[in-house]
């Protein structure tokens, strides 16, 4: 289960994300991905604490 107001900062995440792309910004988009990524992971560890051994920095399982 998500945190309360997940779902709206995950939309404003994504929008920060496209209207950095669409200004042509390629480093505000990469970093407005990233903040997002690990949002995402915090949430997910959050609500399955078997992953709880991963740090929050780890970008390997993001891609990254």
């Amino acid at each position: 289960m998500r945190r309360p107001g997940a779902s709206a900062q995950s939309l404003a995440e994504h929008r920060a994300i496209l209207a950095a792309v669409e200004a042509g910004d390629s480093r505000g988009a990469h970093d407005a991905m990233r903040v997002h990524i690990l949002q995402f992971q915090d949430d997910l560890r959050q609500g399955l604490p078997a992953l709880s051994g991963h740090r929050s920095g780890d970008t390997a399982a993001a891609g990254g």
